[in-house]
């Protein structure tokens, strides 16, 4: 184990690193002030100041038993930090959960209580983390409320960490819930984001006072987890045809809408903050677009649909709004900004293929023809039995059948004169023929 003294910030030796030759004379007060002055400092910075200790008392040390002591609690502070580092960077949450039952061990054997809770309360985490990856929500959301529980009892040291769970939570909820919709597991999803949802919300009240900052951002955030589920779960029943579901949900960008002002008065000097600001207006966009797009592939599906240039440019801007938007995030959100290609493209396809062409004329005017031809024939024929004109029966049915035709295809209705009136074409053919 070897330590890199360039990763740690200037005077993170200085204390405790200078007191190694006074090990043997105070070594009681050296091991507090040890422990104190690593948990005093952030996950990132602790470990490698817990293997510079490791690697000065190497070198240092003169195989006493008050050295051995001191090293079995430099190693389980190692474990304890290298288990978190293991967390947060590899995501391997097996292996991390053994580094914290090695703490557990460590901490026990060196009686201190506190730690140990502590220990059992970060290994519990790691496992609801485990769990939540194998979307064993249940048992997940239990085992967060242990680990919680253990940090209580924890003293000085479970408070610290409490928070770092507290901060972490939302993102964890949120990363799993991203993880299910990858598989097209939107039941989960749902129960996730909304874990997610409250967990940020609970971060926002419990830490924050309504005039911070941050307050507002976890707020935002809450609401911004809720827009992404939104636009994926749309955007799923969109290429599914569930045009009727999406065009009656008014409040599709809902969520996206309210994030922005939200977002708007967090740190907006920070690029996370300004990234999740571009993409909640880009989810907006989108939302609107897919609800309108909706209502318009139902008019096309319901083949009542005619071409309305103007809407179709609104959304043509709306998309690409959206693109624009998604495009300042970064690589990340490339997905979003194929997607808002592809639905450029199914706009102008949409106009393309629904301007009306003389193929389509007639397609439901015969049906129409047909359905009034037998009431326009039953009132024909009951007027001309009740008046003192008297029409011959094929009269009557020719008269019911151009009343029928026009009423389906109007004017339109004059491409059928030959089959109607045969006798006055076949006189007018006879006419030119002479």
């Amino acid at each position: 184990m070897s330590a890199d003294n360039s990763s740690v910030p200037q005077g993170s030796q200085t204390s405790v690193a200078q007191t190694m030759p006074a090990l043997v004379a105070s070594s009681t007060a050296l091991v507090e002030q040890t422990i104190d002055e690593v948990f005093d400092r952030e996950p990132e910075e602790a470990l490698p100041l817990v293997e510079q200790l490791l690697d000065q008392l190497t070198s240092h040390a003169s195989g006493t038993v008050v050295d051995a002591g001191y090293r079995t609690v430099l190693e389980t502070l190692w474990n304890f930090f290298n288990a978190i580092r293991v967390m947060r960077t590899e995501a391997n949450a097996a292996e991390s959960f053994n580094g914290f039952q090695a703490a557990v061990s460590g901490f026990d054997q060196l009686g201190r209580v506190e730690l140990r809770d502590l220990s059992v309360g970060m290994g519990t985490y790691v496992s609801a983390i485990a769990e939540l990856q194998k979307y064993n929500i249940g048992e997940a959301v239990s085992r967060f409320a242990k680990g919680k529980d253990y940090l209580k009892n924890a003293g000085k040291f479970g408070s610290k960490f409490e928070t770092f769970i507290d901060f972490s939570e939302p993102d964890i909820l949120f990363t799993s819930a991203v993880q299910a919709l990858l598989v097209l597991d939107y039941a989960t999803a749902k129960t996730l984001i909304d874990r997610a949802t409250q967990a940020s919300v609970l971060v926002a009240n419990k830490y924050f006072a309504p005039s911070e900052p941050n307050y507002d951002f976890f707020l935002g955030m809450s609401l911004f987890y809720q827009a992404y589920y939104k636009c994926m779960r749309a955007l799923n029943e969109f290429n599914q045809f569930e045009y009727d579901r999406l065009a009656r949900d008014e409040s599709l960008a809902r969520e996206a809408s309210d994030a922005l002002p939200q977002l708007a008065r967090g740190d907006v000097t920070n690029i996370i903050v300004q990234r999740l600001n571009y993409q909640a207006i880009g989810y907006k966009a989108l939302l609107e677009s897919i609800h309108e797009l909706a209502a318009i592939m139902q008019k096309v599906f319901n083949s009542t649909f005619k071409t309305d240039l103007t809407a179709l440019t609104k959304l043509r801007t709306k998309v690409q709004n959206a693109n624009d938007s998604f495009s300042k995030v970064g690589p990340d959100a490339a997905p979003l900004v194929r997607f808002c290609t592809q639905l450029t493209n199914q706009i102008n396809n949409l106009e393309r293929l629904a301007k009306p062409s003389k193929k389509d004329f007639g397609a439901l005017s015969g049906l129409v023809s047909c359905a009034l031809f037998l009431p326009l024939f039953l009132i024909i024929s009951w007027v001309n039995a009740n008046s003192s004109v008297k029409l011959e029966g094929k009269a009557v049915i020719a008269a019911a059948m151009v009343m029928a035709l026009i009423g389906g295809f109007g004017f339109g209705a004059l491409k059928f004169k030959s089959l109607i009136f045969p006798s006055l074409v076949r006189s007018r053919a006879e006419k030119n023929d002479e």
